[in-house]
């Protein structure tokens, strides 16, 4: 079976520092999964907490496991910076979702590899997109971003991402497909 990881973060790949990814795919997401009595992880950017807090926590509210994106959703150059960004998204999660520690990790853009944590490394997963634009086959973790399922309120600056985002709609249907798969058996 494959397992559902989710990156709530804010919009990026070409498109403005928008929260409409949150604010539209999370629901969409919570509903399918709802609808398949599934369940997934929730790896959240913290500093999407202040804009987008409600839908944090109706993610914990629906039984979802949360985990950390970091804070500031970018690649440390060093260690030192890299540790203060991890311990500021755990303080934050603490703070506002009331998530105690040891929470799974998993760092943008897969730049740093927790030992004990398999959704900390790329090995294994299949990203939503890639599956339904290569038809890359589906592996044990399938993950997306909340923009991948919702059609951008901008244009898109460069060809790669004009055409990367351009059928939320496929997306989401495949999305409602493979959660559906997920669901228990009826017996």
């Amino acid at each position: 079976m494959t397992l559902v990881t989710v990156d709530f973060e804010a919009d990026w790949g070409g498109r403005r520092q928008t929260y409409q990814g949150i604010e539209e795919g999370i629901p969409f997401i919570l509903a399918c999964l709802a609808e398949a009595q599934a369940k997934a992880i929730f790896f959240i950017s913290t500093s999407c907490l202040d804009a987008c807090l409600p839908l944090a926590q109706r993610v914990k509210e629906e039984g979802h496991t949360i985990g950390s994106h970091g804070h500031k959703h970018k690649r440390f150059k060093n260690w030192k910076e890299w540790r203060l960004d991890y311990l500021q998204s755990m303080q934050l999660l603490e703070k506002n979702l009331g998530i105690k520690r040891p929470l799974l990790y998993r760092a943008p853009k897969f730049n740093y590899i927790h030992p004990e944590h398999r959704y900390s490394d790329p090995k294994g997963h299949t990203s939503l997109l890639k599956h339904i634009w290569t038809r890359q086959p589906l592996r044990e973790i399938l993950y997306l971003h909340p923009f991948d399922l919702v059609k951008p309120v901008s244009k898109a600056p460069d060809l790669f991402c004009k055409v990367w985002y351009s059928r939320p709609t496929e997306a989401r249907e495949r999305f409602r497909k493979i959660v559906r798969e997920m669901a228990p058996s009826s017996s």
